[in-house]
């Protein structure tokens, strides 16, 4: 199959207050391009458009895409304690997450986009016999899947032929 595959990512920190507040910042992303053949024979595929299905064969592309997100603060109080700000994105999308190809039509499989994201503060403080450790961390999640059915029809399987239609999920 053709595969079109990008990813690339960079980082930048440094001082903004000499010896005393520092950031960074990173960032990654991903885009894939890739396809799945659908094989489900001429046959069963001119019946399954006769009874009003859309059907693709053949070889069919999907996407994937990933993209992370880092940015983080750093507060030098004193030798003895550290405040630190960081915020994390992390979203993805499959275009296959529920898998399709073969004797599978693109109309019963899914995609999934999924989105991270959290705030966190912590405070250091190292004393001259033990190190403490305080954190405030907020995470949220968002994930959806949707089928790949754009007509939204009942799901249809005939063993060892096709299958197609709204995926079961």
């Amino acid at each position: 199959p053709d595969l079109d595959l990008h990813q690339y990512g960079a980082t930048a920190g440094g001082a903004i207050l000499k010896d005393r507040l520092f950031y960074f910042a990173a960032f990654e992303r991903l885009r894939k391009t890739d396809e799945n053949d659908v094989a489900i024979t001429p046959a069963v595929a001119s019946a399954v458009r006769a009874a009003g299905f859309r059907l693709e064969t053949g070889k069919l592309p999907y996407d994937e895409t990933a993209f992370n997100v880092l940015l983080r603060l750093d507060w030098v109080q004193s030798q003895a304690s550290r405040f630190t700000l960081r915020y994390l994105y992390s979203g993805e999308e499959d275009g296959n997450a529920v898998r399709w190809g073969g004797l599978v039509a693109k109309s019963a499989g899914a995609e999934r986009r999924t989105a991270d994201r959290t705030l966190t503060l912590s405070h250091q403080f190292v004393g001259e016999r033990f190190v403490n450790e305080a954190k405030l961390m907020r995470s949220r999640r968002s994930s959806t899947l949707d089928s790949l059915d754009a007509d939204g029809t009942v799901f249809v399987e005939i063993l060892g032929a096709a299958s197609f239609g709204t995926q079961r999920l």
